[in-house]
């Protein structure tokens, strides 16, 4: 194995270390490397050790080891990328051309996020093969520890560091703004309402009822709480831009977003749906959740704390019920990516969570006549229907502090109609 030594930078620690920082090593592949690892792992697989054989199955040679490719990346992580002291907890790994004896490889590693309290990152790592025109030979991701210098009681540190969050993310940020969508009123109305009671300042999105959305913010700015409307329709990316850039220019900032905007609900059979109508639902609850998410989260992650809270449906929950196949299908596209952004912005100390009420008697279900409606409370556990204020409880407490360690979450609202 040949290894031009670029020179290490000096003092590369924990705190110097950035996401985006970059490092590159170069390993040219010798018959050497492939017969240490065979003496050493007895993996005697003729594939690896018999060009005839290797060419039977279509290679142009015996192939390396695809371990041989992972020690590459341990030397670099270990040695020169982080470095000294880098402790390996995992790894993923996916082999996509196979690699030759005399080969070069450069093997590259890219800091993706840092986890603070833990001293831990995640890496972006590639094996590229230089002497193939620059094909990638594999690549996956890696999660790594660095080692503090070892002092006394640093186990019991350790262990405090783990189960403990650091300062900023034990509290919301004074001056918390939430922005909710469709706000204006029934659940949105409640949420917004619920939120202020709590002592932030609500941004209260709205589509065409002026009126109800400034009642919301006179029932807010009654507590002493700041509170602005919005007109925008968030189903459309400038929407949601216009009304994040409002809250910008009234509060500075977003720490919580709902989205909770929605059309009215329309029932059409599965095969008569259109795809007008699957259009209509994703751009109003995926494609707005993630054009202000995508928003919001570089603010929310500079200040280490953030809460998305996306308002989904107990249709989600168990079998979907007929009719509905626009509005279900797009609930069930919001909660995929919820979960995506909660496993993504986590280590941010931003937490996404989904609520899942069941039907709450509001003007989006005006199609529904009363006896339908005294039926559905009737098939509830708790023989009513849920509240818009059911609801907005629950989003208030996803939203607070106290949920710091609920992330990918989703909590029905429902009596008990669904479990």
């Amino acid at each position: 194995m040949t290894n031009p030594s670029p020179e290490i930078p000096a003092g590369r620690t924990f705190a110097r270390l950035k996401e985006g920082d970059e490092y590159v090593r170069r390993f040219t592949v010798t018959a050497d490397d492939v017969e240490g690892f065979r003496k050493l792992s007895g993996d005697v697989n003729p594939l690896h050790l018999d060009p005839a054989f290797a060419r039977e199955l279509g290679y142009k040679d015996r192939v390396v080891y695809g371990a041989l490719a992972m020690a590459y990346i341990s030397r670099v992580i270990g040695v020169d990328f982080p470095g000294p002291g880098t402790v390996w907890l995992s790894q993923s790994i996916r082999f996509e051309a196979p690699v030759y004896i005399g080969d070069t490889l450069a093997v590259k590693v890219k800091v993706l996020r840092k986890a603070e309290p833990l001293r831990a990152m995640t890496l972006a790592v590639e094996v590229v093969k230089e002497s193939d025109g620059g094909r990638k030979a594999a690549a996956g991701q890696a999660e790594v520890s660095l080692a503090a210098a070892p002092r006394e009681g640093a186990v019991a540190a350790a262990g405090e560091a783990v189960l403990s969050l650091p300062a900023l993310r034990q509290a919301a940020p004074g001056d918390a703004v939430a922005v909710v969508t469709g706000g204006g009123r029934g659940i949105g109305a409640a949420i917004a309402e619920a939120l202020g009671r709590r002592g932030l300042a609500v941004v209260v999105n709205y589509l065409s009822n002026a009126a109800a959305a400034e009642e919301t913010v006179r029932r807010i700015a009654q507590g002493g709480v700041k509170a602005v409307s919005c007109r925008a329709d968030v189903a459309a990316p400038e929407g949601a831009r216009a009304l994040f850039e409002a809250a910008l220019s009234a509060f500075g900032r977003v720490d919580v977003l709902v989205n909770n905007a929605g059309p009215a609900v329309e029932r059409r059979e599965a095969l008569e749906t259109r795809v007008s109508d699957l259009r209509k639902n994703f751009d109003a609850y995926v494609c707005a959740a993630f054009e202000l998410s995508r928003l919001a989260a570089p603010g929310m992650r500079e200040r280490s704390y953030g809460r998305i809270i996306n308002v989904l449906s107990s249709a989600v929950l168990g079998t979907s019920p007929a009719g509905w196949t626009a509005y279900v299908t797009a609930k069930h596209a919001l909660l995929g990516l919820s979960r995506c952004l909660a496993q993504e912005l986590g280590p941010w100390g931003i937490t996404c969570n989904t609520v899942s009420p069941s039907l709450v008697p509001t003007g989006q279900w005006s199609s529904l006549t009363e006896n339908q409606l005294r039926a559905m409370a009737l098939r509830n556990p708790t023989r009513r229907l849920t509240a818009a204020r059911d609801v907005a409880e629950t989003v208030a407490f996803l939203a607070s502090p106290e949920a710091q360690h609920v992330n990918g979450a989703d909590i029905p609202v429902t009596g008990g109609e669904a479990m």
